[in-house]
C-alpha cells in the first residue's frame, strides 16, 4: 500500500515530464534524490521530498549550491497572528501545491531530473528518467519565486481583496479575520476568483463562521480537520481557541543534565505571540545562570541546577496545554509604573540581547504616569 501511494503521489500530477532521451541534452543536467515522508495530513498523507541539498561522496556541489538564495518577501508571523485574532470571524486557507503552479523555464528543467522505477511494485524494473516542468519544493530559490509571482499578480489586480491577501499571506497560507460574516463571505469568493485567475487554487478553508464553513463544505473546499495548523500553532474553529503544538519538553524519561541539553529543550518552544513569555523567560534566565557558572556544554549540571531545570521544564510542559481565546475581544489599555519594572527590564534585556532576540516595541506599549 505504501509504495502504491508513493507512486500515486508522483504520477497523479502534470508537474513532471518524461525525458525521452536521457543521454542527449544541450542543457546542464542534474539528478535529484528523493524519499517519502509520512505526514499527519488529510490532503497530503505521503509527501515526496526532493533533496536539492544532497551532495555525492566526491564532494561535488548540490543543486542548491548553484542557485542564488534570494530571500522571500515574507510577512511577519506575529503580525499575521495578531490580525488573525483581531476580529470576530476568522478564516484560514492555503494554496494547493503552490510551488508547482509556477512553470519552470525549458532550459532549466534538465537540472531537476530524477529517477523512478518503471514498475514501482518491482524493485528490479528498469529506471525511468523524469524532470520537473514546474518550480519544486526544496530548491533554495523556490520561496522567493513563489512570493514574487504572487506579489506581481496582486499588484496587477489591485483591489481590497488583493491587498488583504498580500498583507495576510505567509508562503502559501492565508490567515485573516473580519468584523462580519458577510465580509468574510465576500473575501472567500473574491480571493478564490482572484487566485484562480493566476492559476492557483485557494482551498482547505476553515472558519468560525458557520455560514462560510457550510459554503466551503458544499463546494468541497473545506479543511476536513477539526483542529487546524496555523503558523506553528493549532486553532479549533468550533471552540475558537488557539493551542500550542506539543513537544516533549519536560516529559523526557531521562533528566536533562548538561547546558547543551537545556538549550536544546528551551529552543523547542515556539511562541510567536509571546504569550508564554512569563514562563519561557525563566528558561532563558536559567541559561544565563549556566553561563555565569562557567559550565562547559557537556558538563553535568550540579544537582541544585538540575532540580531548578526540572521545575522550569515542568511549568513549560503544563503551559503548552493551555487554550487561548482566539478573538481578542475588547482591548483594555493597562497603565503600569515603568519605574517598578526597571529591574525586570534590565534582566530581560540582557537575556534577549545574549540570545540574539529583539523586541518590536510597537507591539507592546508601557505607559508611565
Amino acid at each position: 500500500m505504501f509504495p502504491y501511494r508513493y507512486n500515486c503521489g508522483m504520477h497523479n500530477t502534470s508537474f513532471i515530464e518524461k525525458v525521452e532521451d536521457p543521454e542527449n541534452s544541450e542543457n546542464r543536467v542534474h539528478y535529484i534524490p528523493h524519499h517519502p515522508v509520512k505526514k499527519d495530513s488529510t490532503t497530503t498523507p505521503i509527501r515526496i521530498v526532493y533533496d536539492c541539498s544532497c551532495k555525492d561522496k566526491t564532494g561535488h556541489v548540490s543543486l542548491n549550491d548553484c542557485i542564488e538564495p534570494y530571500s522571500p518577501m515574507m510577512n511577519d508571523i506575529t503580525s499575521i497572528l495578531t490580525r488573525f485574532r483581531l476580529n470576530k470571524f476568522a478564516v484560514t486557507a492555503d494554496i494547493e501545491k503552490a510551488f508547482l503552479q509556477i512553470e519552470l523555464h525549458q532550459k532549466d528543467r534538465d537540472a531537476t531530473r530524477f529517477l523512478w522505477l518503471s514498475d514501482p511494485g518491482n524493485a528490479s524494473s528498469p529506471l525511468t528518467t523524469y524532470r520537473f516542468r514546474s518550480v519544486l519544493f526544496g530548491a533554495t530559490c523556490s520561496p522567493f519565486i513563489l512570493s514574487a509571482t504572487l506579489m506581481k499578480h496582486f499588484q496587477e489586480n489591485a483591489n481590497e481583496t488583493s491587498s488583504l491577501l498580500e498583507q495576510n499571506l505567509y508562503v502559501d497560507n492565508v490567515l485573516a479575520s473580519f468584523q462580519s460574516e458577510e465580509t468574510a463571505m465576500k473575501f472567500y469568493k473574491e480571493s478564490r476568483t482572484l487566485l484562480a485567475a493566476g492559476g492557483f487554487n485557494l482551498r482547505s478553508w476553515s472558519s468560525n463562521s458557520e455560514m462560510l464553513q457550510n459554503l466551503s463544505k458544499a463546494v468541497k473546499t473545506a479543511d476536513e480537520d477539526s483542529v487546524v495548523k496555523v503558523l506553528g500553532m493549532k486553532w479549533n474553529p468550533q471552540e475558537d481557541t488557539l493551542q500550542y503544538a506539543k513537544n516533549d519538553t519536560g516529559q523526557k524519561k531521562y533528566p536533562v543534565t548538561t547546558k547543551r541539553e537545556v538549550l536544546r529543550e528551551t529552543s523547542k518552544v515556539f511562541d510567536p505571540l509571546g504569550l508564554l513569555s512569563p514562563i519561557s523567560v525563566k528558561a532563558k534566565i536559567f541559561m544565563q545562570e549556566l553561563w555565569k557558572a562557567n559550565l562547559k556544554w557537556d558538563e553535568k549540571l550540579p544537582k541544585s541546577m538540575q532540580t531548578t531545570w526540572r521545575e522550569i521544564s515542568s511549568e513549560i510542559c503544563d503551559a503548552l496545554d493551555i487554550k487561548i481565546n482566539s478573538f481578542f475581544g475588547h482591548v483594555t489599555r493597562i497603565i503600569v509604573d515603568a519605574h517598578s519594572l526597571a529591574p525586570v527590564f534590565l534582566t530581560l534585556f540582557a537575556v534577549f540581547r545574549n540570545s540574539g532576540t529583539f523586541f518590536n516595541m510597537g507591539m507592546c506599549k508601557v505607559c508611565s504616569q
